[in-house]
């Protein structure tokens, strides 16, 4: 029986893998025109002018009915400024046949449209939904600024930019009614600017270079709901201004305007203490390290109260080192934590080890840990330490253990508690096939996680 190509198109898109789309291609004129819409689909990588031109001329061999099929068109800086007159006019006329893109990425690939005709031809695609532009110039920038497709996720990197062109409210203007998510790297917002609104953007994830400015972010994102904050160059030289005062700008900021609710946010405590985030959040995850601040953090908390407080601690010695520090951190949030995540950079001996964990989670008495990942270099005694932890942790379900010096070997052991006395238990092993049929895994029901990395 002889299958329809609509038939045959329909089975070659669920293929994923482009040698398999290629190598079925290959066997007959049917299945040839089948694979083309599964083949133009998946990502298209650009490095090289030859590909670039060898891709053009498979397009136009019949540009209607191929061109509707591309979807995602990557380029890259090494295919350069395209000066030849005959590729310019042979790509401007595959965009103008690309009515199904949706997706554009530019890795440094300025010269690009450094051509008018190419950038004019970029600018009039009606279709793109995501657009990635990495270290743009002002020729990307004016780009961006005259594209008529309704984008809804942008990732803008405007390092190197002037400072006319940092502001990704005015960057992306054409895009204020249809943008619902933002990632932006080394962004100066205008604190002037009060006409580019976003009112669909509701996903913002922002590094900033040694300042933060709410004001305008607050302005240019009203109805934002989730929110991440870096900062580079705190390290290397410091605030561009003292931190304390970036912190009452921001709080006279949000006296006139804030964001009254907010469903996730995720940043380091230097970022949130200087932003001074007056709003109620569902789920804070404080990244904190060697260097916080347990002050900071009880003003943090302050500010947002969160229902949910992923406390994740990052430590840079083992535990002798972290213990004092990371104590003075858990009291000024102890009373708001509801999922607490550790990471040492160092693994100290066996015993030391217990006694570290044991003193961690008593200092966390309101937190009912149901289950604890353990990740380290060396394999500690595992029944053992599941024991001890388990006196200590009395809602203590499951402790899982991965050893990277047995190839990331990984042991999952049960606290079985009869009759739920919370001093009498046994520690079990679970088998693979136990695991399974109960539907736990070493990150499963996670209220608290201790990664000990070599």
């Amino acid at each position: 029986m002889r299958l329809s190509l609509d038939i045959l198109t329909i089975v070659l898109s669920h293929m994923v893998r482009r040698p398999d789309i290629l190598s079925v291609m290959r066997t007959c004129k049917n299945l040839y025109a089948a694979g083309i819409p599964a083949l133009l689909k998946s990502c298209i990588l650009f490095s090289k002018k030859k590909k670039l031109s060898s891709f053009c001329d498979f397009i136009l061999q019949d540009a209607s009915a191929r061109g509707r099929h591309i979807r995602d068109l990557t380029f890259f800086p090494s295919l350069g400024e395209i000066d030849d007159d005959e590729l310019v006019e042979k790509f401007t006329q595959v965009l103008q046949h690309a009515t199904g893109v949706e997706k554009l990425t530019f890795q440094k690939a300025n010269k690009l449209v450094s051509n008018e005709q190419i950038a004019t031809a970029f600018a009039q695609l009606k279709s793109v939904k995501e657009l990635i532009v990495r270290d743009a110039d002002s020729a990307m920038v004016d780009m961006v600024k005259e594209m008529q497709s309704p984008v809804e996720t942008v990732l803008l990197s405007v390092q190197g930019m002037s400072d006319a062109d940092k502001d990704p409210a005015s960057v992306l203007a054409p895009f204020q009614r249809s943008l619902r998510k933002l990632s932006s790297w080394m962004p100066e917002f205008d604190e002037e600017d009060q006409e580019n609104t976003y009112p669909n953007l509701h996903t913002l994830d922002v590094t900033f270079w040694n300042n933060i400015d709410m004001g305008p972010m607050i302005r240019a994102f009203p109805n934002l709901r989730n929110l991440s904050m870096y900062l580079q160059g705190f390290d290397d030289g410091g605030l561009e201004e003292d931190k304390d005062e970036i912190r009452e700008k921001n709080e006279q900021a949000q006296e006139e305007a804030k964001w009254e609710h907010l469903e996730d946010v995720v940043a380091d405590d230097i970022n949130l203490y200087i932003a001074a985030l007056k709003s109620d959040v569902d789920t804070l995850e404080l990244r904190l390290n060697w260097q916080s601040e347990a002050e900071q953090i009880s003003a943090i908390l302050g500010d947002a109260h969160p229902t949910r407080l992923n406390f994740s601690y990052e430590a840079e010695g083992g535990c002798e080192d972290t213990r004092d520090h990371l104590t003075g951190c858990l009291e000024a949030a102890s009373a708001d934590i509801t999922h607490f995540y550790l990471k040492l950079s160092e693994t100290d001996d066996p015993e030391a080890l217990s006694g570290f964990l044991e003193e961690t989670i008593a200092t966390l008495p309101k937190l009912a840990f149901l289950s604890l990942e353990i990740t380290s270099g060396e394999a500690p005694e595992e029944e053992e330490l599941a024991r001890r932890l388990a006196k200590v942790a009395s809602s203590l379900q499951n402790v899982a253990f991965t050893v990277s010096s047995k190839g990331g070997s990984s042991s999952i052991w049960q606290i079985e508690r009869p009759g739920g006395n919370d001093s009498e238990f046994a520690v079990k092993e679970l088998t693979k096939e136990e695991c399974e049929k109960r539907g736990i895994t070493a990150s499963s029901t996670i209220s608290g996680v201790f990664q000990i990395d070599c």
